[in-house]
């Protein structure tokens, strides 16, 4: 429980609750956490949203499929993320995507409850949890856009920046396979790859299985 409360408290909204009260409320709802193996469903497209879900340790992705059958990561979400909170409060709670736990993983799902008993007598937290809906759905909003509208090409050159800004080096090591690269830029691998050949042997970029160096 300590644990628990320590995690919660570090994090917006909860920074604004007294520990004490964070663990009454915790324990009135009788709060748990809930484990995942890599690879493993958390949520299918179609389930019910339940409860708000804090990523203790871990990491997962937010998955849609389009109308070619084209897997799309829409968000990853790591520790101390918070996923759901823009679909526990509307009329229909369905989750539109899927959520995957891409390697072990932790998380606490908080209840529909406890945030309206947090809420009561604190407005900090309110508005503060009214900040975090809205920026999770401006964040989406923004990345639909962007996605949609921007070629393969600048795609990947855009994601290529962002991953040296993160990594603070010219060579950058890709997080994670090219399957889930293609997943995130929303097309299939194989268009992936001829688009990475089309860069090298342009003199764009080099990339190997586990890197990517941006050239020009």
């Amino acid at each position: 429980m300590e644990y628990i409360v320590r995690m919660m408290n570090s994090i917006e909204p909860f920074v604004n609750i007294e520990p004490h009260r964070l663990e009454e409320a915790i324990r009135k709802e009788n709060i748990r956490t809930k484990r995942f193996q890599g690879n493993q469903l958390v949520y299918l497209q179609g389930d019910v949203c339940n409860s708000m879900d804090l990523v203790l340790e871990g990491t997962i992705d937010i998955h849609s499929i389009d109308q070619e059958g084209n897997v799309i990561t829409l968000a990853r979400y790591s520790k101390d993320d918070i996923l759901g909170v823009n679909l526990l409060f509307t009329k229909d709670t369905t989750y539109p995507f899927s959520v995957t736990a891409v390697e072990d993983t932790e998380i606490l799902q908080l209840t529909k409850g406890l945030l309206l008993e947090l809420s009561r007598d604190n407005p900090r937290f309110t508005e503060s949890l009214l900040q975090v809906v809205s920026d999770k759905a401006l964040s989406l909003a923004n990345w639909i856009t962007e996605i949609s509208m921007k070629t393969l090409r600048e795609k990947i050159l855009d994601f290529v920046q962002m991953e040296k800004k993160k990594q603070a080096r010219e060579r950058i090591i890709l997080p994670s396979s090219k399957k889930d690269l293609a997943e995130r830029l929303g097309v299939q691998r194989t268009s992936l790859s001829r688009e990475l050949q089309k860069m090298k042997k342009e003199g764009i970029l080099d990339y190997d299985r586990a890197s990517i160096t941006l050239l020009k």
